[in-house]
């Protein structure tokens, strides 16, 4: 059964091509921003029959608005994101790409929507689990990617990873026009409003926003009495206690970036959707495949501090936020001269680039599994064994260069072995600095059976011992103290979910869980518990 509505309510009319999307059994969808790629999902998936449906999203964000649109729609469906587990033998389940390619995978009969696919060429860290997930995915199962503008290499590559033939529905032009304004003075912002801003860094996004509230109040461009009203009536919802973040949205004025709690999100999309602020200043975090249609996108910055220039890709992606079919039919995008633009680079230089530049070919290299490596050799080979130790940092590589875009020269092959060796002979040298051999061992043992992708290795190793000299207890709120180095919320979750798989286990005592899940549920109680969200 089709969804009618989206998760706001509007009315869904699908185009000829979405609703072509269902006669396909193996398909790649390449789409703009804002064309419509969710709801050709949905009448994929939901034309027939199957023993599950997976949806996959790059961000834990998307992952729960797509719950909340199905959940809206009256179907069955749960929620796997690591920290949050909710309805988990429902027949429709949204989760993160980890959690379906370490669990889910292998599993036939099912029909699997893996959402901005294009993201794992923008974020190598993640990009191996994209790749396993894709390689693994049973051949009894259907596959639907959804992906931004790419180019003919990545099909390639994605019909070579899921060792399939996948039939391609190509959409090239925005259901709504996209004009390139160039400059837009500062003074002339508010004739482009409502705007999205986008810039790389806290300092930018803060520095623009305050300029832009000072500005705002200056010339009495303010929400209304009726709006502030609601601006409260919303606040009060979802329990915002950042005076700093209130103090910008009274001024017509929102942030949003990756260090922001979940809650605060959920409040600056609400506003700008309900036309209650009129500009959102935001990192590259706003871009992910969050529902936010602007009239207009407005670029205070072009290159990251460490990174140098975007590419052609996050450009487009970032600037088809810009307009949307039945709000605005024309959508505006520019740039405005701001400090925060990175030393080297001039950010009109760059916007002037873009505008005729090709989109770059795809290349990614995934990162080695240092789980997989340790859990291949025992606390022997790693000291004795320097032979074992080569033979599975080579059978390591040869994966790497099989789940990358294009094979690994022999050199490069060799380059990467000898660089993966170096860093296991740093950490064998690091466990058997221990007071004695029997020690070593078995925090070692613990390190293998403890691993945690998300975390640094020498942060399991860390862990790792002080389990080993906890008498194997680990007390949840002693580590986070220990290891909080932003204090963030996603510091928090990415520990829940560490704690959740340990206790699991058995092998180890973990104590004042409970207390750890309360204090971020405190904090935020919407995070772990989406379902409580009130669109």
């Amino acid at each position: 059964m089709a969804i009618k509505t989206n998760i706001y309510g509007k009315k869904i009319t699908p185009f000829e091509w979405q609703d072509k999307a269902k006669n396909y059994k193996d398909l790649l969808i390449i789409a703009p921003t804002g064309s419509g790629k969710t709801i050709a999902a949905y009448n994929w998936a939901f034309s027939k029959e199957s023993e599950r449906v997976i949806f996959t999203a790059p961000i834990k964000a998307l992952s729960n608005e797509r719950f909340l649109e199905l959940k809206k729609a009256k179907k069955d469906v749960g929620i796997l994101t690591g920290d949050v587990k909710i309805n988990e033998d429902a027949k429709i389940l949204c989760m993160t790409q980890e959690i379906y390619t370490n669990h889910f995978a292998h599993l036939p009969h099912q029909k699997v929507i893996v959402d901005e696919i294009h993201y794992m060429f923008q974020d190598q860290n993640r990009a191996r689990a994209y790749a396993e997930g894709l390689y693994k995915t049973s051949k009894d199962s259907d596959i639907l990617l959804l992906s931004a503008t790419i180019t003919k290499q990545a099909v390639k590559y994605f019909e070579n990873i899921t060792q399939r033939k996948l039939d391609v529905i190509e959409i090239k032009e925005r259901p709504v026009k996209t004009e390139y304004i160039g400059e837009i003075p500062f003074e002339k912002i508010v004739n482009y409003q409502p705007a999205l801003i986008f810039v790389f860094s806290f300092k930018g996004v803060i520095g623009i926003a305050k300029n832009l509230s000072y500005y705002n109040e200056r010339i009495n461009n303010m929400p209304t009495e009726k709006q502030l009203n609601k601006i409260f009536e919303l606040a009060e919802k979802y329990k915002i206690n950042n005076t700093d973040l209130m103090e910008l949205v009274i001024k017509n004025v929102g942030i949003y970036h990756g260090n922001m709690k979940y809650k605060e999100k959920i409040f600056i999309e609400s506003l700008f959707r309900h036309n209650l602020i009129k500009f959102v200043v935001g990192t590259d975090a706003l871009s992910l495949g969050i529902n936010l249609p602007s009239k207009t996108v407005i670029f205070g910055q072009l290159a990251k501090y460490y990174d140098g220039p975007i590419s052609k890709r996050e450009f487009l992606q970032m600037s088809g936020r810009a307009g949307r079919l039945g709000l605005w039919n024309i959508g505006y995008v520019g740039f405005m001269d701001t400090p925060y633009e990175s030393f080297e680079y001039e950010t009109k230089e760059l916007y002037d680039a873009f505008l005729w530049k090709p989109l770059e070919a795809e290349e990614i290299i995934v990162a080695p599994s240092y789980k997989l490596i340790f859990k291949a050799l025992s606390f022997k080979d790693l000291v004795e064994k320097t032979d074992k130790v080569k033979e599975i940092v080579k059978k390591e590589v040869e994966t790497i260069s099989k789940l990358s875009s294009k094979q690994i020269s022999p050199k490069g092959k060799s380059t990467l072995q000898e660089y993966i060796f170096i860093q296991i002979k740093e950490l064998t040298d690091a466990i058997i600095n221990e007071n004695n051999t029997e020690d070593a061992e078995k925090i070692y043992k613990i390190f293998q059976d403890i691993y945690f992708d998300e975390f640094h290795t020498y942060t399991n190793l860390f862990i790792a011992r002080k389990i080993y000299y906890g008498n194997y207890e680990i007390n949840c709120i002693e580590i986070y103290s220990y290891l909080n180095e932003k204090n963030n919320q996603r510091e928090q979750l990415q520990l829940l979910k560490f704690f959740k798989g340990l206790s699991k286990t058995g092998e180890y005592k973990v104590t004042e869980l409970d207390k750890f899940e309360e204090m971020i549920k405190e904090e935020d109680e919407f995070v772990l518990n989406p379902e409580k969200i009130k669109i």
